[in-house]
C-alpha cells in the first residue's frame, strides 16, 4: 500500500458504520432526503465530521504546471481535509485518468496529497483530480426510484458506478471501493410501490453480487438494505467480485 494512503481497519470500520447508520435512517424515514445529491451531501457531511475533525489537516504538494514551465501562481504552505467530492482519480501527474469523477473520496491519514493547477496565467483553481496513491476510499451513491422498472436505465447506471469503482480498484488495489444504494423500490414506511421489481436490480444490470469478497481482493463493496431472516430490512453488504 502506498505510504500516503494509509487506511486502517479503524478507518474502514468508521466509514462502514456511517454508511450503515445512514441506511438504517433511510429504512425508518425514506423521504428524509428527496434527491440523490442530498444523500451525497449528507454522507459527505458525516464523513467530514468523522475524518477531518478526528485528526490534523493534511499538508499539500501543489503542482502548478505539469511540464515544469514557469507559472504566475504562488502556493504554500497549504493544508486540506481528508474528504472531497466529485473528484477524478489519476494514475500519475500528467498520466491517465482512471474513470471518475467519484461522488466522494477519502484520503489516507498520512497522505501528502498532490493538487494540480496547470494554467500558467491564472487566475484559476486547483483541478478536481487526485492521485490514486493518495486516496484510501472511493465512494459512489445511487438513490433508486420507487418504480425503477419505469426507468430501466437506473440499474445500468448503478452498474456503471460499480465499473467505475472497479477501474480504480484494479489500478490501486489498496483503495476501498464502496457503492451505497438507497433503494426506494423496497417496502419502506410510507412507500408501497405498485410495481415491485420481479428481479434484483443487480441481476437486471447483468451483475452477480456475492456475500463474500474474492480472496484476491478484487471486489467492490455494495452497501444496501436487505431482508434478514425475519424479513426485516437491515443494512447489509454484498460484493461485486469483478473479473
Amino acid at each position: 500500500m502506498p505510504a500516503g494512503s494509509s487506511w486502517s481497519a479503524v478507518d474502514a470500520a468508521l466509514l462502514h458504520s456511517i454508511v450503515a447508520d445512514m441506511l438504517d435512517g433511510f429504512a425508518r424515514a425514506p423521504a428524509r432526503y428527496l434527491r440523490e445529491w442530498e444523500f451525497q451531501a449528507a454522507l459527505w457531511a458525516r464523513a467530514v465530521d468523522a475524518f477531518d475533525r478526528a485528526g490534523p489537516a493534511l499538508p499539500v504538494k501543489a503542482v502548478l504546471t505539469e511540464d515544469g514551465t514557469p507559472s504566475r501562481h504562488k502556493y504554500g504552505p497549504l493544508t486540506t481535509g481528508r474528504v472531497h467530492g466529485e473528484v477524478e482519480v489519476w494514475s500519475a501527474p500528467g498520466g491517465q485518468k482512471i474513470r471518475g469523477p467519484h461522488d466522494l473520496v477519502v484520503l489516507g491519514a498520512a497522505a501528502t496529497p498532490t493538487l494540480f493547477c496547470t494554467s500558467k496565467g491564472g487566475p484559476t483553481d486547483f483541478k478536481s483530480r487526485l492521485l490514486g496513491s493518495d486516496i484510501a476510499a472511493a465512494i459512489e451513491m445511487k438513490a433508486m426510484p420507487t418504480n425503477w422498472r419505469a426507468s430501466p436505465d437506473v440499474p445500468t447506471a448503478c452498474a456503471e458506478d460499480l465499473k467505475k469503482l472497479a477501474a480504480v480498484k484494479k489500478h490501486f488495489p489498496h483503495v476501498d471501493a464502496v457503492f451505497v444504494l438507497f433503494d426506494k423500490s423496497l417496502e419502506l414506511p410510507g412507500l408501497r410501490s405498485g410495481a415491485k421489481p420481479a428481479t434484483d436490480w443487480a441481476a437486471e444490470a447483468g451483475l452477480r453480487l456475492d456475500l463474500e469478497p474474492a480472496e484476491s481482493g478484487a471486489a467492490v463493496q455494495v452497501h444496501e438494505l436487505l431482508a434478514d431472516a425475519a424479513g426485516a430490512l437491515v443494512p447489509a453488504c454484498r460484493y461485486w467480485n469483478f473479473p
